[in-house]
């Protein structure tokens, strides 16, 4: 794996620096207040993990380096990026990644027009590209993440939520971004050079579930994280999604092992005592049981690309699902 990854690193980071070029590009005309708004939300840092898994994905399929892959890694970033200013707006949010948000800068108004904006020019940016599925795969992206916030406010402070209601919001919030850019990337290749690649549909849903899976795996080690991790690891208060009243799976998995009298969950929705309850789901096995449902789930994405040959690019992808569930931020 180590062999894998530092032969494909320098030329994935040449790769994702023209990703940076694009996204510099981005609200140039929108004018000065838009533009700043735009630059402090795409420079505010990330790993730029959907632009590496299509990527990555494009050089799996021997579509590798070209402007339209470059143009289309781009447009997961911004997807991403779009959805965060919305979200961090829902749940009046002070900062992301350490740093202010849009929206405690500039306020909420201009926080949903940057949004807006930003997925405004993913679409006229795949538009370019020529793809109808692709267009077609945009759009239920951005379905999918409406949805899902729709799930996660109806659910709001419900313990009686189940695993399967949870892992079905974050199929919508999380997990459509990685299944938009490792499909995503198939269907360029497939209507690029695809038949003298030998691309198929069956190669094309394989990075389908890949994404699915890793996209579901990668949610469940950030909720561990947001009772885990400091303040600093996370660029924001620990126990944050718990205070909007978001019921992650370390919560769920504790709350299972409770009494139902054992705690009293108004505290919780009127905001009071926080800090114990979070201390609470901590020191218990509910992050733990959360984390053993990524491994799996990360596992499994490894097992779906095994459709391919191997390569690099398929250990480097395989790297990137081991990863996710060891990372501390």
């Amino acid at each position: 794996m180590a062999m894998a990854a530092s032969r494909i690193n320098q030329p994935l980071m040449a790769e994702l620096a023209r990703v940076e070029e694009q996204l510099a590009l981005v609200g140039q005309e929108a004018g000065p207040l838009l533009q700043e708004a735009i630059r402090h939300h795409l420079s505010a840092g990330g790993k730029r993990m959907r632009p590496r898994i299509a990527l990555l994905a494009g050089r799996l399929l021997g579509h590798e380096a070209t402007d339209d892959l470059v143009r289309f890694a781009a447009v997961t970033e911004l997807v991403h990026a779009a959805s965060l200013v919305h979200d961090d707006t829902i749940d009046d949010a002070a900062t992301r990644r350490g740093e202010p948000t849009v929206g405690a800068t500039w306020g909420g108004h201009i926080a949903v027009l940057v949004g807006d904006y930003l997925f405004a020019q993913a679409a006229i940016i795949t538009a370019g590209l020529g793809s109808l599925r692709l267009m077609s795969l945009l759009a239920a992206t951005i379905q999918a993440l409406v949805r899902g916030e729709l799930r996660q406010m109806s659910a709001a402070y419900n313990i009686e939520a189940s695993a399967a209601n949870y892992e079905a919001r974050i199929s919508d919030k999380s997990a459509s971004l990685f299944v938009l850019a490792a499909e995503g990337a198939g269907v360029l290749a497939a209507e690029g050079a695809g038949v003298l690649a030998g691309v198929g549909e069956e190669q094309t849903q394989a990075l389908h579930q890949f994404g699915q899976l890793l996209g579901l795996a990668f949610q469940i080690a950030d909720d561990v994280l947001d009772y885990t991790g400091s303040d600093q690891e996370l660029g924001k208060p620990a126990g944050s999604d718990l205070a909007n009243g978001v019921i992650t799976l370390p919560a769920l998995r504790y709350l299972q092992s409770l009494r139902p009298d054992a705690l009293d969950w108004r505290i919780v929705e009127e905001g009071g005592e926080i800090d114990r309850v979070v201390a609470a789901i901590r020191a218990s096995d509910g992050p733990e049981c959360a984390l053993d449902r990524a491994r799996t789930l990360s596992h499994e994405a490894v097992s779906a690309l095994r459709t391919f040959p191997l390569s690099p690019a398929r250990e480097a992808l395989e790297l990137v699902a081991e990863e996710t569930v060891r990372r501390r931020s």
